[in-house]
């Protein structure tokens, strides 16, 4: 399989260091695939940071063009969310991926609509939601979640009564 791997978010944590999980999937996919990294970084110190980190297995080092233009952090966000999805549909048929694997639930949404097969692998830093990037609501309770599942399985539990 033809596969691209976001370099920021799925090998690499948002302090710089490996993600172990990036790390041990990326070798466990290097062996049978064709990997594609993607990177906003200056291509040369993509290269090297995956060089120190033991990183070798992959095909080719691909830098997403973007600018920022003077946007709010939000627009900016969307716009480089936006140019990640049309770089991978820009070079899709030409290298004939198979699989994007991504960090960003927007970015994967967004592949997801337009048919490409998406992994979606976040990093612990982004679990919590007052610290995911796009935070902009409360979290719900977790007693009201544990509530609304087993009401859920109540209504939707086959009638005991109908046997």
């Amino acid at each position: 399989m033809n596969i691209t791997l976001t370099l920021d978010g799925v090998l690499r944590t948002p302090t710089g260091t490996p993600n172990r999980i990036g790390r041990d999937l990326f070798h466990a996919l290097e062996r049978d695939n064709t990997l594609y990294v993607l990177t906003t970084d200056h291509n040369a110190d993509a290269r090297r940071w995956l060089q120190l980190n033991q990183f070798y297995g992959w095909a080719q080092l691909l830098t997403i063009p973007h600018t920022e233009n003077g946007r709010s952090p939000d627009a900016q966000r969307a716009h480089r969310n936006d140019r990640h999805i049309e770089f991978i549909q820009s070079i899709r048929h030409e290298l004939h991926l198979d699989l994007a694997i991504e960090a960003d639930p927007d970015i994967a949404a967004g592949l997801l609509r337009h048919g490409l097969p998406t992994v979606l692998t976040t990093h612990p830093a982004f679990s919590h939601p007052l610290h995911r990037p796009d935070h902009d609501r409360t979290p719900t309770p977790w007693d009201n979640l544990k509530k609304a599942i087993e009401e859920d399985r109540l209504t939707t539990a086959p009638n005991s009564e109908d046997d």
